[in-house]
């Protein structure tokens, strides 16, 4: 029972970008823990749903409607699916309002910067609304149409209508990763491509997090206790970015991704359970060297020498 969850873990504790995958697999390992012959698999059933509804996202129900893996699911039919994706949408849409609007008034970052240097010569006037800027909601215009248009898009998407329609379009999607696919695929449907970028872009855990820990404590050590958390932050960011870069600038470089889940064969008489059985590296384990015996003048002095 614990050999499929081990490996889920390892699957997505990784930089790679995982999020279209972490929906499926969590019902997959489901199903797994359903059909093992343990005294025990009504409980591990019960902490499985648990710690699903508490690791649940709308991210991760988007990220699975867009991955182009799962492009033969009926997400449609699924209310939390769907909930999940609208509400992404949503954020999406206000987030490139935001964006938007940041370029094209310069007054939005002007009121900030303004209220900025209010909190730093006064913290309590935190909580008021001067030099506060307004948001723009779902009600707005610009907000709901944007997010009509990716409902829109993605049934083109769904019915592979369009660019989607062209077979060796949707099966190059096994080799790179969802978001780049959508990177090179998705100019048709320029808002759909925008959500499926954001979200798929992202990694599924929290393991590059404590990576950038690690960095920071490299950076900020105890010589340098006095650093100021802002310039530490400009350090950390040129450390880990400029060792990034390296790596992509070689010739051999490929954007970390996930295989796809082997399809189960029915002739083949091997059961396989989705992520519990993802292709993972083998640990060569290599035996200690050892020395030819010495010849019996020498092993005196050598045990000496020792």
């Amino acid at each position: 029972m614990t050999t499929p969850i081990y490996k889920f873990l390892r699957r997505h504790d990784s930089s790679a970008p995982t999020v279209g995958k972490l929906y499926s697999g969590w019902y997959e390992l489901g199903e797994f823990i359903k059909t093992c012959n343990s005294s025990y698999v009504d409980h591990a059933v019960e902490k499985h749903a648990e710690r699903w509804a508490y690791g649940h996202s709308a991210i991760s129900a988007a990220a699975y409607v867009v991955d182009p893996e799962f492009h033969a699911h009926e997400q449609e039919a699924n209310e939390e699916v769907m909930e999940g994706f609208m509400d992404a949408t949503e954020k999406v849409g206000i987030l490139l309002e935001v964006r938007r609007r940041m370029v094209a008034e310069g007054s939005k970052y002007n009121e900030w910067q303004k209220r900025k240097k209010m909190i730093v010569m006064d913290p309590s006037e935190q909580d008021t609304y001067t030099f506060y800027p307004d948001y723009p909601t779902v009600k707005d215009a610009a907000v709901a149409g944007f997010c009509a248009q990716v409902t829109q898009q993605l049934g083109m998407y769904k019915t592979k209508k369009g660019i989607f329609a062209r077979e060796w379009v949707m099966n190059a999607a096994e080799s790179m990763p969802a978001h780049a696919w959508w990177d090179q695929n998705g100019s048709s449907v320029p808002e759909l491509q925008a959500v499926a970028r954001l979200v798929l872009a992202q990694p599924g855990s929290a393991s590059i997090c404590e990576r950038i820990n690690s960095e920071f404590a490299f950076v900020k050590d105890r010589r340098r206790n006095r650093l100021q958390h802002r310039r530490a932050n400009m350090l950390v960011a040129l450390f880990h970015n400029l060792r990034l870069m390296f790596r992509m600038k070689k010739l051999a470089y490929e954007e970390p991704a996930v295989a796809w889940t082997d399809v189960e064969k029915p002739d083949s008489g091997i059961q396989k359970y989705g992520v519990s059985h993802y292709s993972s590296p083998t640990v060569t384990v290599i035996a200690k060297p050892t020395r030819p015996p010495l010849p019996a003048s020498d092993e005196q002095s050598d045990e000496g020498e020792l």
